[in-house]
């Protein structure tokens, strides 16, 4: 019986083990989507729960008020909804009059230097089907990175043959040009077409292919500075958290001159899938990008298709003559040079912000009545570029704010705005960039969404602590947990810590929980075992990372951040001690003082002398977060 016991004990430690390493390995983000994650979670929830998962099966759909059932009509009527998006809203635009501005009206200045696609090597070909390595799904041809990786040494010089063939005839190889779309659910009514999304999976192959092309594409743009400065999407070195510090400090920085500001948030309709292929290759040879390749360009666009995959049953393949390939490498890259121009519109006075198809506005002026008629100039003129360019605004989700210097929104702080004569909604707060921006800047309104969210957290993380050893939900929590508290943290943590003090108690719980602590172990111990901060030091944190960068790594910020960067020993001359400190501005009200630039400048000239030295980021990181930990700025 002794013997029998110790052998169940070995036994039960092996599978424990077994399971940590399984579920380490299951739950590691960096080798993971969040997708696989879940999935995973849910499969352990069902043997907890011994309860059989719901199967991502689509069993009817509701076509012009008939039932639809059988998969292969299903999968026919999904290829064709999404094959016609673009088409549709194509046929639904106004025709262009004489007097109408043409698409070319907006352009900049010709680019004189065009782009030359030399010859793809070996090593750029290994190199590029190296970084792909880890992608799992499959287009058309049936063939995954995993699979290409491993025969690569025999295929490489196959591939390159044919990528430079390509390249030299200006054709792209129609095999190609298919593409595998599956429909996924978004919200709604599960029997509603248009709540459905297409998830489009391209040949592998040509995944190589254009990313291959696309970085060259990518090295020309920026060597010719081409793209708009405010263009933040899809960019290297350009990001949401950029584009969120770069909005929201432009909004202070009129507050604080006393000045209004409107926020217009424009929704264009599918633009992905509406873009006009003849417009986008005159831009392409506006843009410098001319002869052979202009030509493999546009055999790229044209003669593509695709089919859709419904519950196994596959459609027939149906053309596709509008917008840049969904799925593809290149495509995010054509859209942005597509869209490019709207930064340069005559006489619009004010700097559009672009994250992809996201378009928004921030106008200011000292009072109501020259703010509307600001914005209202500006919404026709946005207007007439979009119709020239064959895309669609959608009235209904296109939305205004305003922002008051007053610190409270006077009852008649209302501008009368129309689109295509529809009259345009007023909101106090608005989803911008992944974070929910309100008309008081005092990201309240975000606080308690994502409070919201973690509190679903809490219960499923309290069920998987019951099964899961401590430092596989540290994993979780780095996964799931800690990316949503991080993002935005720039700007929604920049108001009052009793805002914030909700979201830090659910941090605080769920930390516990992940650490299998007690209601009374210290806070600080909670923080210091994951080796991270609380919410107010992470955001101090991330700022003075983002001055770290301004100062020792410049070349990885976009240019718009510098006009307003002083040192002191751009003042003065004096040898002192804070010499190369950031030289604090003057600011007129509490709105000044929240800038971006203020708060990192104060809390960068507070470090100490060693830190500040450090140039080496990660260094610097480790550094500061050891500080901060023991330390009150």
């Amino acid at each position: 019986m002794a013997i029998y016991k110790n052998y169940l004990k070995i036994f039960n430690k092996q599978v424990s083990q077994a399971k940590s390493i399984y579920y380490k390995n299951i739950f590691n983000s960096k080798f993971n989507s969040s997708k696989t994650i879940w999935s995973e979670i849910n499969k352990l929830f069902f043997s907890l729960s011994r309860k059989s998962p719901s199967t991502n099966i689509i069993s009817k759909i509701n076509i012009d008020g008939d039932i639809v059932s059988d998969s292969t009509i299903l999968a026919h009527k999904f290829n064709e909804y999404f094959c016609n998006v673009g088409p549709t809203l194509f046929s639904k635009l106004p025709p262009i009059k004489a007097t109408d501005p043409h698409f070319k009206s907006f352009l900049p200045s010709s680019v004189l230097n065009s782009f030359v696609c030399d010859n793809i090597s070996s090593a750029e070909l290994s190199a590029t089907i190296y970084k792909l390595n880890s992608k799992n799904c499959s287009g058309p041809d049936n063939f995954n990175m995993k699979l290409i990786s491993e025969i690569k040494l025999i295929i490489s010089p196959y591939l390159l043959h044919i990528f430079n063939l390509s390249i030299s005839s200006g054709i792209f190889p129609s095999a190609l040009k298919t593409a595998k779309t599956i429909p996924i659910y978004k919200k709604g009514e599960h029997t509603n077409l248009n709540n459905y999304r297409p998830i489009s999976l391209l040949s592998s192959f040509s995944k190589i292919f254009e990313s291959l092309i696309a970085s060259r594409l990518s090295s020309f743009l920026s060597k010719y500075n081409i793209l708009y400065d405010f263009q933040f999407g899809f960019r290297p070195s350009y990001s949401t958290k950029l584009a969120l510090i770069n909005t929201v400090d432009d909004i202070l920085k009129a507050l604080d001159a006393k000045d209004y500001v409107a926020g217009i948030f424009f929704d264009l309709a599918k633009a992905f899938d509406s873009i006009d292929h003849s417009i986008l290759l005159a831009k392409l040879y506006h843009y410098g990008i001319r002869g052979s390749i202009h030509k493999w360009f546009a055999s790229y666009l044209t003669s593509r298709s695709q089919y859709t995959m419904v519950n196994g049953f596959a459609s027939s393949l149906l053309p596709l003559t509008h917008g840049v390939p969904q799925g593809s490498v290149l495509g995010p890259l054509l859209f942005l040079i597509y869209i490019n121009d709207i930064g340069f519109i005559p006489n619009l006075n004010v700097k559009p912000k672009l994250f992809a198809d996201d378009t928004n506005m921030f106008i200011r002026s000292q009072n109501l009545l020259d703010l509307q008629i600001k914005c209202q100039t500006a919404i026709n003129k946005i207007y007439e570029w979009v119709l020239a360019n064959r895309l669609t605004l959608n009235s209904d989700k296109t939305y205004y704010m305003i922002f008051s210097p007053t610190h409270a929104i006077l009852p008649n702080s209302t501008l009368h705005l129309f689109l295509n004569n529809q009259p345009l909604n007023q909101v106090t707060s608005a989803r911008y960039l992944g974070v929910t921006i309100d008309n008081n800047l005092d990201w309240k309104c975000h606080i308690q969404e994502l409070c919201l969210c973690l509190r679903r957290y809490v219960g499923i993380f309290y069920k998987l602590s019951l099964d899961l050893p401590s430092h596989v939900l540290k994993t979780l929590y780095f996964a799931l947990i800690y990316p949503r508290i991080l993002y935005g943290i720039e700007v929604y943590a920049n108001t009052y810590i009793s805002y914030l003090h909700d979201l830090i108690m659910l941090n605080n719980r769920l930390l516990r929980i992940t650490q299998h602590s007690g209601f009374r172990s210290p806070t600080t111990d909670l923080y210091n075992r994951f080796n991270t901060l609380p919410i107010n030091k992470l955001f101090q944190f991330q700022l003075l990372t983002h001055a770290h960068n301004v100062l020792f790594h410049s070349a990885n910020l976009p240019k718009i951040f510098f006009p307003d960067i002083q040192l002191n020993n751009n003042i003065h001359y004096h040898l002192t001690r804070s010499n190369h400190d950031f030289h604090r501005q003057s600011f007129n009200s509490s709105f000044g003082s929240r800038v971006t630039y203020n708060l990192y400048s104060k809390l960068w000239n507070s470090l100490t002398p060693n830190l500040k030295s450090i140039s080496h980021l990660p260094s610097f990181k480790k550094q500061l977060k050891n500080y901060l930990s023991y330390n009150t700025i």
